[in-house]
């Protein structure tokens, strides 16, 4: 049972991390619904391990480019500054969600535990996607001719860093359960004048910061686990991380092109179905 639970959830990590469907509503939802107790904290941060891993992977090229860049400062070629400039984007738009975290964690914490709440901040995810695409038709917005990673560098190269700090305060949003990270940031980012491709690309990148911090915050707690949670085994962990991993990494693959060619508001009816159900079953149950 426990092997079973590991693969479902990491599957469901995987999946939803990338997908703007939310990731921590996902994890709240699916063991409600199936009556399934919650994971420990150590299983939770070993499913944001994989889906980090996928991102290492898919965008490897990326951070080998951030990493020469960094160990080379002298280097002054345009393919060394974009990097630079790339990690310190990421760098500001990590902020906001870092001190979010850090002030309000127990307060945020509690709502994981109020399945009306995590409803309710799946109603706020589907309002996200529906404004992003409301917003982007109104101001007659199109699409660069290309979406290629030469094309998307140099959008974000030339992201002013105001608007990196707007697209992190989604980022902070999204720490709230049922508020998708991947679907916040890219909205934001398509408000704020990128691409579908560069929204998105970002949006993924931008996992990075984040996940480590959490996990370095995270680590103390590591040994305990909750009442009531599922003290999962090594392999039971080991398989989650890796269903994670794979997941999130075909996931990366599908939304990048997806999200280049097709609106969000596709996932706006499944978000509301969703919440509707959670809602649902949590009063049947109150």
């Amino acid at each position: 049972m426990l092997l079973l639970q590991a693969f479902v959830l990491g599957l469901v990590q995987g999946l939803t991390e990338f997908i703007p469907v939310s990731s921590s509503g996902h994890l709240q939802a699916v063991p409600f619904l199936l009556g399934w107790s919650s994971g420990s904290l150590a299983f939770d941060v070993a499913l944001h391990v994989g889906t980090l891993l996928a991102v290492v992977a898919y965008f490897r090229a990326d951070l080998a480019g951030i990493v020469r860049g960094v160990l080379r400062p002298r280097d002054t070629g345009a393919e060394a500054r974009g990097a630079r400039r790339l990690l310190a984007v990421l760098v500001v738009a990590s902020v906001p969600a870092a001190l979010v975290g850090l002030l309000a964690r127990d307060a945020i914490g509690a709502a994981f535990d109020e399945p009306l709440a995590v409803a309710a901040f799946l109603v706020v995810t589907a309002l996200l996607l529906w404004s992003a695409e409301r917003r982007r038709t109104t101001l007659g917005t199109s699409e660069p001719a290309s979406d290629d990673r030469t094309s998307v560098s140099g959008e974000l190269d030339a992201l002013p860093w105001s608007r990196a700090v707007g697209i992190g305060a989604t980022q902070a949003l999204a720490i709230l359960p049922g508020v998708s990270r991947s679907g916040a940031t890219i909205s934001a980012g398509m408000a704020l004048g990128l691409s579908r491709g560069a929204a998105a690309r970002l949006s993924f990148l931008m996992l990075l910061p984040v996940t480590v911090g959490a996990a370095l915050v995270t680590l103390p707690d590591l040994g305990t686990t909750e009442p009531g949670a599922i003290a999962f085994d090594a392999t039971s962990i080991a398989l989650g991380v890796l269903v994670s991993a794979v997941s999130g990494y075909l996931a990366i693959r599908f939304l990048i092109g997806f999200v280049a060619r097709r609106r969000l508001t596709v996932f706006v009816p499944y978000v509301l179905a969703l919440a509707a159900l959670l809602s649902v079953a949590a009063l049947v149950r109150a």
